[in-house]
C-alpha cells in the first residue's frame, strides 16, 4: 500500500507543480514548454535563460547489468526555478526521482517538492563503523520518500522552509534470504534554515550553502513500536574560484537520529556516489554520521574538466569525528552545452575497495 501511495504522490506532485509553473509563466507573459533551451523568466530589466534539456542514460556494469533511462534538467541561479527528473532501469531494479525548487506561489512564498522511489537490491553489512566487508547480504527493498515544503526568504540569501515528509521502506521477503528490519513508513514534518549565496543551484563554483534541518516523526504511521524520533542534519558547503576557472569545493555533513526507537530506514550510511566514494555501497551504517569532503576542479579543454577529491567519514550511535574512513580519487567532468548540468566519471579507493562511478553532476 505504501508503494502505491508514493507512486500517486510522485505523479500528482509532478503534475500539480508543472501546472503551477506553466500558469505562473503564462500570467507573467513568459514562454514555457518542455522543449530544449526555453526561457522561463523574462523580466523588463533582464532575461534569465534556463535551458531545459533531456539526456539519455545508457550503460552496463558487471554488478548491475544493463542500465538505461533518461535525465531531464532545467536549472539556473538558486533564486530562479529549477527542475530535475531522473529515471533509470537496470537488471537488479529501478530508480526515479523528481525535484523542483523555487516554484512561485506568492511574492513571499515559493514551493519545492522532492519525490523518489526505487526497487533495488541493497547491500547490508550490519550496523556500525567497523563491520567486515566479507559479511554482506543482498536485500531487495522498496524505498520511497516525498516532501513538499513552503519556503520564505526573509533576507538576501536567507530562507526558512517547513512542510510534511513521508517515507517508507518495504522488503521483498519472497526474494530475500534474510530480513533486516520490519517494514516501516513514517509521516512527519521538517523545519529547515538555509543560507545560499551560490552562483548556481547545480555545480556551483562560488559562494556558500548552509542547510540546517530538523525532522520530527511522531508515534502514528509506523510499523515500529515506540517509533517517535527526531532527525537533525547540517550540510555546509563552500566554493572558492581561482584563476583560469579552478574551483576548490569543500563540504561538511553532520547528522544524528534521536528518539525512543532509532529507525533503520532513517539511518545514515557512507559509501555511495556522493559520500565516501571509495567505499562499497552502504558500507557503514549507523544512527549518526560525520563526513568531510574536499574537491579540486580544474579545466582541461573546452567543456571537459578534471577533479581530484578526498572524502573522510564515519557512522556511529552518537556523533563522533575520530577513526574516520578515508576515500580518495579522481575523475573527469563533461559539461552539457548551454546548461549548468554535466556528467562525471570517477574512480576512487578506500581501505578495502576501489569503486567506479558514472553520474550526473558533481557530488556536491
Amino acid at each position: 500500500m505504501a508503494v502505491r501511495f508514493l507512486k500517486l504522490l510522485l505523479i500528482g506532485t509532478w503534475g500539480i507543480l508543472l501546472f503551477v509553473t506553466s500558469a505562473h509563466a503564462a500570467a507573467e507573459g513568459d514562454e514555457y514548454s518542455g522543449g530544449t533551451n526555453n526561457a522561463l523568466v523574462d523580466s523588463a530589466k533582464q532575461t534569465i535563460h534556463i535551458p531545459a534539456n533531456v539526456y539519455p542514460v545508457l550503460g552496463y556494469t558487471s554488478e548491475i547489468g544493463l542500465i538505461y533511462g533518461a535525465y531531464n534538467v532545467m536549472a539556473s541561479t538558486p533564486s530562479a526555478p529549477s527542475r530535475e527528473l531522473f529515471m533509470m532501469n537496470t537488471d537488479i531494479g529501478y530508480f526515479t526521482f523528481m525535484k523542483m525548487n523555487q516554484i512561485p506561489v506568492y511574492d513571499w512564498l515559493t514551493m519545492e517538492a522532492f519525490a523518489a522511489y526505487s526497487y533495488w537490491e541493497e547491500a547490508f553489512y550490519g550496523l556500525g563503523n567497523h563491520t567486515p566487508a566479507s559479511e554482506i547480504d543482498k536485500i531487495f527493498v522498496h524505498n520511497g520518500r516525498w516532501h513538499l515544503l513552503g519556503r520564505h526568504s526573509f533576507k538576501k540569501h536567507h530562507s526558512i522552509a517547513a512542510g510534511p515528509v513521508y517515507r517508507f521502506r518495504e522488503e521483498n521477503r519472497a526474494e530475500n534470504v534474510i530480513s533486516v528490519e520490519r517494514d516501516e513508513f513514517d509521516l512527519g514534518a521538517t523545519l529547515q534554515y538555509r543560507y545560499d549565496s551560490r552562483d548556481r543551484a547545480i555545480n556551483a563554483s562560488t559562494g556558500n550553502l548552509h542547510d540546517a534541518s530538523v525532522s520530527y516523526f511522531p508515534t502514528s504511521g509506523s510499523y515500529r513500536d515506540n517509533p517517535e524520533l527526531i532527525k537533525w542534519e547540517l550540510d555546509a558547503r563552500r566554493y572558492f574560484t581561482f584563476s583560469h576557472s579552478q574551483v576548490l569545493a569543500t563540504r561538511v555533513f553532520l547528522g544524528q537520529i534521536t528518539g525512543n526507537s532509532p529507525s533503520f530506514m532513517h539511518d545514515f550510511s557512507v559509501g555511495n556516489p556522493t559520500v565516501m566514494r571509495g567505499s562499497l555501497p552502504n558500507r557503514y551504517t549507523g544512527h549518526a554520521l560525520s563526513t568531510f569532503q574536499v574537491e579540486y576542479r580544474f579545466p582541461i579543454w573546452r567543456f571537459i574538466k578534471g577533479h581530484v577529491f578526498l572524502d573522510a567519514g564515519r557512522t556511529s550511535d552518537e556523533l563522533r569525528v575520530d577513526k574516520l574512513h578515508v576515500g580518495r580519487g579522481y575523475g573527469l567532468f563533461f559539461k552539457f552545452p548551454k546548461s549548468d548540468a554535466g556528467f562525471r566519471f570517477e574512480t576512487a579507493s578506500s581501505d578495502d575497495s576501489r569503486e567506479f562511478f558514472a553520474m550526473f553532476n558533481y557530488a556536491f
